[in-house]
């Protein structure tokens, strides 16, 4: 009705006892109808004006946002209230969606967002109810409207003796709830002071980021007047501070000689002016002895907070119907769970039916004798017709799934026939592709190939007895294959053809692809001479470096007569 200003149409199938209902609606005519709900949107636009202490003139731009705004009656509520017309370049349907993701984001640890600025205020204002000491009835609103939240507010109430507190909404009628009471808390040991007058009892009212509030952490103060010496009322950071300053006297002092010999001056100087000075007279020592004295005791203050119990009365449910709430929604949990199988079952007898049927006409008709078909087509038919009568309508689970099974048992083998039809073909040629290349590797082994010329003898004729064995069963397979009818079960299905192509596989290529082993470089060449001429030769050298003993012994008297003046003489 936002778009169209025709009649709308209405139509209800089956509204009740089999009766379908149908007939039309104008705009005007819902409008009409509408002008209660029209009614208070009005009210508050204009209450939402006062308020906030605005008028029509003072706002530049009305942004509406949400699905009701689409409604034509609310956007002219809008534009008459305000005087000018409503904008709606944001996404009506996302604005909500979108506000809730973004707070979601700014209250996660995981995301890091910019900094919004959100505010919440209380709608209604909240006041709190006790009895005074002469039994009247004190009120203090200590939430007043629009105060923003979270909020907590210390109070302080003086009393003698246990007392109750009331909070309760100021104005009950402004409320979309018939009852103003929030609850009732009460605070038990409360006792007077040491005096016999009321004592100062501290409580904190809060109202949560959820709207809730609350009383907590009622204390009761005492405070309790000691007198102590004066010295021991001096702190440890006082006489902390004089030493550090007489230490700093003392090393100025060390520092300079005419400085300490200037300072040792002074004090003679003035002890002489102070004798030249007259005597005080005797009421003045009198009320130097008294401050003195009075100097000397000093009265301190201690509060102690002690904690007093709560008592929160509040319209809440109990425990035992907290509980017994619990065990109806597990058990509403159990019986949905439990209509959802059994709808799902159902379901999937239908879905059956109206798939094999149709399959049975087209793609499955030649792997399914005539009989065959017959039979299974009756059979479908009788299950349909009793899944949409009275009988099928509310049974349990195991009954949809027996007569799915029943359908199973005819048309599985069926599905069976044609899906292994349909794969069998690449998974034989797949099979063949296997054995043609592992024979040509072979051929080449044999043939004494650098590629393979590496392998074991052993290894060759095990992969080769592999080959022959699963030459013979493709060959035997595709020859039952082809004489096989199209209605006949395989004789072998396409998983068995798969396993042997994968075992063919795995155990020759795993032989055939081993890596050939390898050769170290030549190491650089020795010397081929044996190694008894390697000695005879080393003996020599040393022979020829050490003379006979004869000629160490006279070896400075002895020379070679065929020695040439000149020439050098060799150790």
């Amino acid at each position: 009705m936002s778009s169209i200003t025709a009649p709308i149409p209405l139509n209800i199938e089956c509204f009740m006892n089999d009766i379908d209902v149908s007939g039309k609606l104008k705009r005007e005519d819902f409008e009409k109808l509408s002008e209660s709900l029209l009614a208070r949107v009005r009210k508050t636009l204009q209450e939402l004006l006062q308020e906030a202490k605005l008028s029509p003139e003072d706002i530049d731009l009305i942004e509406i946002v949400g699905g009701s705004t689409r409604i034509p009656s609310v956007k002219q509520i809008v534009s008459e209230v305000f005087g000018k017309e409503p904008s709606t370049t944001l996404n009506a349907d996302e604005a909500c969606a979108r506000g809730c993701t973004l707070m979601c984001a700014i209250l996660s640890p995981t995301f890091k967002v910019k900094e919004f600025k959100i505010e919440d205020c209380q709608l209604f204002p909240i006041t709190l109810n006790w009895k005074g000491a002469e039994t009247d009835d004190n009120e203090l609103e200590v939430f007043p409207r629009f105060e923003k939240i979270p909020l907590s507010k210390l109070l302080t109430i003086y009393k003698k003796e246990p007392f109750e507190i009331e909070a309760r909404y100021r104005f009950p009628n402004n409320i979309p709830y018939p009852d103003a009471r929030i609850g009732k808390f009460y605070i038990g040991n409360v006792v007077p002071n040491p005096q016999g007058e009321n004592s100062e009892v501290k409580l904190k009212a809060r109202m949560t980021k959820n709207g809730i509030f609350e009383i907590s952490t009622p204390q009761l103060i005492e405070t309790v007047e000691v007198t102590i010496p004066q010295q021991q009322a001096e702190t440890a950071e006082q006489q902390n501070g004089d030493n550090k300053a007489q230490n700093a006297e003392q090393a100025q002092q060390q520092q300079s000689g005419e400085n300490l010999q200037h300072q040792n001056s002074v004090p003679e100087q003035n002890a002489n002016e102070n004798v030249d000075e007259p005597m005080a007279n005797d009421d003045t020592n009198d009320q130097q002895q008294q401050q003195q004295q009075q100097q000397q005791k000093v009265i301190k203050r201690k509060t102690k907070a002690i904690d007093l119990p709560l008592t929160a009365k509040v319209p809440q449910l109990t425990k035992n119907e907290i509980n017994e709430y619990i065990e109806q929604e597990l058990s509403m949990i159990q019986q949905d769970r439990k209509e959802k199988e059994r709808s799902e079952a159902k379901n999937s007898v239908e879905e059956y039916i109206y798939e094999i049927r149709e399959k049975l006409s087209n793609e499955y008709e030649k792997f399914i004798l005539e009989d065959n078909k017959n039979s299974f087509l009756k059979l479908l038919d009788e299950t349909e017709s009793w899944l949409y009568s009275d009988e099928a309508e509310n049974q349990e689970k195991s009954v949809y799934v027996d007569r799915l099974q029943r359908l199973k048992n005819y048309g599985e083998p069926l599905r069976k026939r044609f899906k292994e039809s349909q794969d069998r073909p690449q998974a034989l040629e797949d099979l063949g592709r296997s054995l043609q290349l592992i024979k040509k590797a072979l051929n080449l082994y044999f043939q004494n190939d650098e590629k393979y010329n590496h392998l074991d003898k052993a290894d060759i004729e095990r992969v080769a007895k592999l080959v022959e064995d699963k030459q013979k069963w493709f060959e035997e397979k595709s020859f039952l294959v082809n004489k096989m009818k199209p209605t006949d079960d395989p004789v072998v299905l396409v998983s068995q053809i798969k396993d042997e192509k994968d075992s063919l596989d795995r155990t020759s290529w795993s032989v055939l692809n081993k890596s050939k082993p390898k050769v170290e470089p030549p190491k650089p060449k020795e010397n081929p001479q044996p190694q008894q001429q390697q000695q005879q030769q080393q003996q020599q050298q040393q022979q020829q470096q050490q003379p006979p003993q004869d000629q160490q012994q006279n070896g400075s008297q002895q020379k070679d007569p065929n020695q040439k003046p000149g020439d050098m003489e060799v150790d």
